[in-house]
């Protein structure tokens, strides 16, 4: 789990970066300025906010996947579920 999570946290930064940036490059924006953009959105508190939410949720979807691994599907959905 320790280790899948900060993966997952590192691609998502990459998307998040890469997204406005291949955006406006497409609507004609040079490269320097889409950079320069992209960059200033990391600066935002909406943007850490989303950030750790994503953190938060990839570490739940981890635990929970490495649960269902050591244990078992069935297992897992009664503990859950129950019968």
């Amino acid at each position: 789990m320790l280790w899948k999570t900060p993966i997952y946290t590192a691609m998502s930064l990459v998307y998040r970066y890469l997204e406005p940036v291949i955006g406006s490059v497409v609507a004609g924006v040079s490269v320097a300025e889409a950079h320069a953009q992209a960059a200033e959105e990391f600066t935002h508190p909406t943007f850490w906010a989303i950030e750790v939410w994503l953190v938060a949720l990839f570490a739940v979807f981890v635990m929970m996947r490495e649960l269902t691994i050591a244990l078992g599907k069935d297992k897992v959905r009664i503990l859950f579920f129950g019968r």
